[in-house]
């Protein structure tokens, strides 16, 4: 009887295991589902106007984002708790229809691939919340246009929750932002972005 009783516990302790390890698989799963999801979302956002015209007649620069990009959709919170909590981040300022924007992502994405970087945080600065300016007042006025708004694209590099670098716009060499970037500007601009993601690693590395 004893033996059946303790049998009967074992199958159902191993039920109970198997039970939950089932719910951690299906959790996991569906947390990655979502990060897909808006992963696509950022990619379809900037990928939906190639080709389309802008208000002057053109048409919008021409983008291409890995499915598996590495851009987080940031809140204006999260992205102050950065510097409020000393972290460490790569923090990119932006929004589809911002033409050098759109040079910037690509070459920033491209250059993601080619580091350890884990995640880029992304800002749409069109989507302004109670705590914009608080965000203004963090970033200073080296990240104000004229119109008191956050410069874009902007993209910064905080260690210990003080930016360390940062890049503003593409490059000066770049007059016209319709024009695609020649390779001596992309191997320009990636270098920027490569040294500004390699202090952000090194940071973590020593945190």
């Amino acid at each position: 009887m004893f033996k059946d009783i303790f049998t009967n516990k074992k199958k159902l302790i191993t039920v109970i295991i198997a039970a939950m390890l089932i719910i951690v698989v299906l959790v996991f799963g569906l947390f990655n589902m979502l990060d897909n999801d808006k992963n696509n979302v950022f990619k379809d956002e900037y990928e939906s106007l190639n080709n389309v015209a802008t208000e002057d007649g053109k048409k919008y620069p021409r983008v291409v984002i890995p499915e598996d990009n590495k851009i987080k959709y940031a809140s204006y919170e999260e992205v102050i708790d950065i510097f409020n909590k000393n972290g460490d981040a790569v923090v990119y300022f932006g929004y589809p229809t911002c033409l050098y924007c759109r040079t910037a992502i690509q070459v920033l994405l491209n250059v993601s691939e080619e580091t350890e970087i884990s995640e880029i945080l992304y800002l749409d600065v069109l989507e302004k919340d109670e705590r914009y300016n608080e965000l203004l007042g963090k970033l200073g006025d080296e990240f104000k246009t004229e119109q008191n708004e956050i410069y874009s694209p902007l993209v910064i590099f905080v260690a210990d929750g003080n930016i360390v670098s940062y890049n503003k716009g593409t490059l000066f060499s770049q007059e016209d932002p319709y024009q695609e970037l020649d390779q001596s500007q992309i191997n320009g601009l990636s270098h920027i972005y490569k040294s500004g993601i390699q202090d952000v690693l090194n940071a973590m590395r020593n945190n």
